[in-house]
Protein backbone atom coordinates (compact mmCIF):
# COMPACT_ATOMS: atom_id res chain seq x y z
CA UNK A 1 0.00 0.00 0.00
CA UNK A 2 1.75 2.99 -1.18
CA UNK A 3 -0.16 6.17 0.78
CA UNK A 4 1.64 9.52 0.40
CA UNK A 5 1.14 12.66 2.93
CA UNK A 6 0.74 16.16 1.48
CA UNK A 7 0.03 19.30 3.25
CA UNK A 8 -2.49 21.96 1.20
CA UNK A 9 -1.67 26.03 2.34
CA UNK A 10 -5.06 27.80 2.66
CA UNK A 11 -4.98 31.28 -0.01
CA UNK A 12 -7.41 34.30 0.58
CA UNK A 13 -9.96 34.96 -2.13
CA UNK A 14 -9.54 38.79 -2.81
CA UNK A 15 -12.36 39.64 -4.49
CA UNK A 16 -14.82 37.23 -2.55
CA UNK A 17 -13.07 39.41 0.78
CA UNK A 18 -14.41 42.91 -1.24
CA UNK A 19 -17.46 41.52 -1.47
CA UNK A 20 -17.80 40.12 1.90
CA UNK A 21 -16.51 43.31 3.74
CA UNK A 22 -19.01 45.47 1.62
CA UNK A 23 -22.04 43.61 2.94
CA UNK A 24 -20.86 42.94 6.12
CA UNK A 25 -20.13 46.50 7.04
CA UNK A 26 -23.09 47.99 4.91
CA UNK A 27 -24.60 50.69 7.64
CA UNK A 28 -22.19 49.78 10.60
CA UNK A 29 -19.67 52.35 12.40
CA UNK A 30 -16.50 51.38 11.24
CA UNK A 31 -14.48 53.42 13.44
CA UNK A 32 -13.95 55.10 16.71
CA UNK A 33 -11.84 57.19 18.70
CA UNK A 34 -9.43 55.49 20.61
CA UNK A 35 -11.01 54.05 23.41
CA UNK A 36 -10.27 55.40 27.24
CA UNK A 37 -11.24 52.08 29.16
CA UNK A 38 -13.47 49.18 28.20
CA UNK A 39 -14.07 46.21 30.31
CA UNK A 40 -15.91 43.97 27.74
CA UNK A 41 -13.76 41.82 25.11
CA UNK A 42 -14.98 41.59 21.86
CA UNK A 43 -17.66 39.67 20.15
CA UNK A 44 -17.81 37.44 17.26
CA UNK A 45 -19.46 36.10 14.39
CA UNK A 46 -18.31 32.75 12.22
CA UNK A 47 -19.79 32.37 8.44
CA UNK A 48 -19.36 29.58 6.56
CA UNK A 49 -20.21 29.63 2.68
CA UNK A 50 -20.37 26.55 1.17
CA UNK A 51 -19.32 26.69 -2.39
CA UNK A 52 -21.96 24.43 -3.89
CA UNK A 53 -24.91 25.28 -6.25
CA UNK A 54 -26.97 26.64 -3.73
CA UNK A 55 -24.19 28.94 -2.04
CA UNK A 56 -25.39 27.79 1.35
CA UNK A 57 -23.91 30.23 3.93
CA UNK A 58 -23.82 29.51 7.87
CA UNK A 59 -23.85 31.60 10.91
CA UNK A 60 -22.65 31.33 14.39
CA UNK A 61 -22.18 33.32 17.38
CA UNK A 62 -20.90 30.90 20.18
CA UNK A 63 -17.76 28.77 20.62
CA UNK A 64 -17.73 24.85 20.12
CA UNK A 65 -20.31 24.60 17.23
CA UNK A 66 -19.82 21.80 15.30
CA UNK A 67 -21.05 22.08 11.03
CA UNK A 68 -21.89 18.71 9.60
CA UNK A 69 -21.72 19.47 5.66
CA UNK A 70 -22.38 15.97 3.82
CA UNK A 71 -20.34 16.07 0.45
CA UNK A 72 -19.55 19.67 0.46
CA UNK A 73 -15.71 19.95 0.54
CA UNK A 74 -15.45 23.94 -0.28
CA UNK A 75 -16.09 26.48 1.77
CA UNK A 76 -14.88 29.60 3.11
CA UNK A 77 -14.87 30.73 6.66
CA UNK A 78 -15.05 34.53 7.95
CA UNK A 79 -13.98 34.75 11.50
CA UNK A 80 -15.55 38.32 11.99
CA UNK A 81 -14.57 40.51 15.23
CA UNK A 82 -16.59 43.45 16.43
CA UNK A 83 -16.18 45.84 19.68
CA UNK A 84 -17.82 49.13 19.40
CA UNK A 85 -16.77 50.52 22.65
CA UNK A 86 -12.99 49.30 22.89
CA UNK A 87 -12.17 48.68 19.20
CA UNK A 88 -10.66 45.66 17.56
CA UNK A 89 -6.93 45.89 18.32
CA UNK A 90 -6.09 42.29 16.74
CA UNK A 91 -7.78 39.45 14.86
CA UNK A 92 -6.43 35.90 13.96
CA UNK A 93 -8.28 32.43 12.79
CA UNK A 94 -5.95 29.45 12.92
CA UNK A 95 -7.27 26.32 11.95
CA UNK A 96 -5.98 22.17 10.24
CA UNK A 97 -7.35 19.09 9.10
CA UNK A 98 -7.65 16.32 7.10
CA UNK A 99 -8.47 15.99 3.82
CA UNK A 100 -11.34 13.76 2.29
CA UNK A 101 -9.37 10.88 1.36
CA UNK A 102 -10.33 7.25 1.31
CA UNK A 103 -7.37 5.19 2.82
CA UNK A 104 -6.15 3.10 -0.42
CA UNK A 105 -2.83 2.60 -2.45
CA UNK A 106 -3.98 5.55 -4.87
CA UNK A 107 -5.18 8.29 -2.48
CA UNK A 108 -2.76 11.26 -1.30
CA UNK A 109 -3.88 11.28 2.58
CA UNK A 110 -3.41 14.68 3.22
CA UNK A 111 -4.29 17.93 5.31
CA UNK A 112 -4.90 21.42 4.98
CA UNK A 113 -3.69 23.86 7.63
CA UNK A 114 -4.18 27.59 8.35
CA UNK A 115 -3.14 30.42 10.20
CA UNK A 116 -3.53 34.24 9.61
CA UNK A 117 -3.47 37.03 11.86
CA UNK A 118 -3.60 40.99 11.98
CA UNK A 119 -2.94 43.78 14.32
CA UNK A 120 -4.92 46.97 14.00
CA UNK A 121 -3.25 50.29 14.76
CA UNK A 122 -5.11 53.79 15.26
CA UNK A 123 -5.20 55.95 12.06
CA UNK A 124 -3.57 59.34 12.23
CA UNK A 125 -7.04 60.87 13.50
CA UNK A 126 -6.72 58.55 16.55
CA UNK A 127 -9.31 56.55 15.41
CA UNK A 128 -9.78 52.67 15.75
CA UNK A 129 -11.69 50.11 13.86
CA UNK A 130 -14.83 48.49 15.55
CA UNK A 131 -14.69 45.23 13.28
CA UNK A 132 -12.06 42.90 11.52
CA UNK A 133 -12.12 40.04 10.16
CA UNK A 134 -9.76 36.84 8.38
CA UNK A 135 -11.04 34.72 5.70
CA UNK A 136 -9.41 31.12 5.37
CA UNK A 137 -10.66 29.09 1.91
CA UNK A 138 -10.86 25.17 2.10
CA UNK A 139 -10.98 22.30 0.09
CA UNK A 140 -10.83 19.25 1.88
CA UNK A 141 -11.52 16.90 -1.29
CA UNK A 142 -9.08 13.75 -2.40
CA UNK A 143 -6.82 14.08 -4.65
CA UNK A 144 -5.61 11.45 -6.50
CA UNK A 145 -2.03 10.34 -7.22
CA UNK A 146 -0.84 11.26 -10.87
CA UNK A 147 -0.77 8.71 -13.04
CA UNK A 148 -3.82 6.88 -11.14
CA UNK A 149 -6.58 4.72 -13.14
CA UNK A 150 -9.14 7.80 -11.38
CA UNK A 151 -10.18 11.10 -11.78
CA UNK A 152 -7.90 13.42 -10.44
CA UNK A 153 -10.50 14.96 -8.20
CA UNK A 154 -12.76 12.19 -6.02
CA UNK A 155 -15.37 13.18 -3.07
CA UNK A 156 -13.69 10.70 -0.52
CA UNK A 157 -15.79 9.75 2.86
CA UNK A 158 -15.15 12.60 4.90
CA UNK A 159 -13.11 14.93 6.17
CA UNK A 160 -12.51 17.75 9.09
CA UNK A 161 -11.05 21.01 10.06
CA UNK A 162 -11.45 22.84 13.06
CA UNK A 163 -10.75 26.05 13.70
CA UNK A 164 -9.65 28.68 16.35
CA UNK A 165 -10.55 32.62 16.33
CA UNK A 166 -9.39 35.00 18.51
CA UNK A 167 -9.91 39.25 19.37
CA UNK A 168 -8.41 41.65 21.26
CA UNK A 169 -9.52 44.74 22.44
CA UNK A 170 -7.57 47.81 23.12
CA UNK A 171 -7.31 47.18 26.50
CA UNK A 172 -6.87 43.73 27.01
CA UNK A 173 -10.05 42.17 26.63
CA UNK A 174 -10.01 38.68 24.42
CA UNK A 175 -12.56 36.37 22.88
CA UNK A 176 -11.30 33.07 22.00
CA UNK A 177 -14.31 31.06 20.15
CA UNK A 178 -13.74 27.44 18.34
CA UNK A 179 -15.53 25.96 14.86
CA UNK A 180 -15.87 22.59 13.78
CA UNK A 181 -16.84 21.59 10.16
CA UNK A 182 -17.27 18.21 9.30
CA UNK A 183 -17.72 16.48 6.18
CA UNK A 184 -20.35 13.14 6.41
CA UNK A 185 -21.12 11.64 3.30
Amino acid sequence: MKVISTKRVVHLAPFSVILFLVTFCNGCKNKIDFPQSDATPPTYKWVVQVQNNNNDQFEFTTTGQQLSLNKNYNYRVFFIAYDYNGGVKSVSLKGEGLTACPRSNVANIGSVSYNDNAVLWPDVDGQVQTSAFRLATFDISCRYLQGSIFPQAFTGPGGKVVLMGNAENYHGGQTTSILSIINIP
